[in-house]
């Protein structure tokens, strides 16, 4: 489902034609257990967030083999999804099986379920509905358990032998882990978070760009800007630039594009990248704009 290009929030009992109990499993995988739990519970919606597009084409493989018509995939990363499709107080469950810990200290940053998402996720779920997760590494699970802080749950960890039949707990557990550590946190204070609408963006004109000069450089603090590379086409007088940029309360990916259009250079989110437009991503265009327009500040007006 292109959530991007769909009118927000998505009523799903529209989309799934009738009016269900609604479960969200964020970072499927290959949709083992989403489909298997769709199967098992007819009754029920299903909805799927997964980042990546392989993921997507094999859940979407196995919903054709099993004949389930109870399950919705969603593209995209989770922190961008729930706060801008999903209306508040409307999940009955959500569940995350073994997301990637990012357990380097500098990566930290792109770790999923902080306390502001976790806010989001309390806001989605109904009264005393459960967010599950599930991790088999334990600096993870007390990190997730540091974030819960102020998010509204009443939380339990516990221990638990293997038992939800993922390809990732098949991966821990031929490597010889036995133990996995499950979160259950039931929302106990309802946490106010509305829907997040679109940040009006700027694009920026330039009368010159300099690509041998160019250095984009990121920031740190509330919004985070990581420039990871960055290419330049002088045939088709193009340059692509690759960013990462994190927020309080999500993370994308994108891509930035500087290119010449009547004689000037037009700076803005890449067309076709799937962009969501925010604070951070206006941050990252403002300091790809000083980094083209060094020594040269008069050379810029916003579009």
């Amino acid at each position: 489902m292109h959530w991007r290009e769909t009118e927000r929030p998505i009523v799903w009992a529209d989309r799934f034609g009738r009016a269900a109990p609604l479960e969200v499993e964020i970072g499927y995988g290959n949709g083992e257990y989403l489909i298997r739990r769709a199967t098992e519970h007819p009754d029920r919606n299903f909805v799927g967030i997964e980042l990546y597009w392989e993921s997507i084409k094999r859940a979407m493989r196995r919903i054709k083999r099993e004949g389930v018509d109870n399950v919705r995939l969603l593209l995209g990363d989770a922190s961008e999804i729930l706060p801008r499709v999903f209306e508040p107080g409307t999940l009955d469950h959500a569940y995350s099986l073994f997301p990637c810990p990012w357990p380097k200290g500098r990566h930290e940053h792109h770790r999923l379920f902080t306390t502001a998402c976790l806010q989001v996720i309390n806001s989605r779920l109904k009264p005393n509905a459960v967010l599950k997760i599930v991790t088999d590494h334990a600096a993870f699970r007390d990190w997730v358990l540091s974030q819960t802080n102020g998010a509204g749950f009443d939380v339990t960890c516990t221990e638990k032998p293997a038992g939800f039949e993922t390809k990732y707990e098949r991966k821990w557990i031929e490597s010889g882990q036995q133990i996995f550590y499950e979160i259950n946190m039931t929302r106990a204070i309802a946490i106010d978070r509305p829907l997040t609408g679109d940040y009006p963006m700027k694009t920026y004109r330039l009368d010159d760009f300099n690509a041998a000069a160019f250095a984009p450089e990121g920031c740190t603090g509330s919004v985070v800007v990581e420039f990871k590379e960055w290419i330049f086409d002088p045939d088709r007088e193009k340059a692509m630039i690759r960013a990462f940029v994190g927020e309080p309360d999500m993370k994308q990916n994108v891509w930035i594009e500087i290119a010449k259009k009547d004689g000037v250079w037009i700076l803005r989110p890449a067309i076709g990248g799937g962009a969501i437009p925010t604070r951070g991503l206006q941050v990252a265009l403002d300091r790809v704009r000083d980094a083209a327009l060094r020594k040269r500040p008069r050379e810029v007006q916003a579009e």
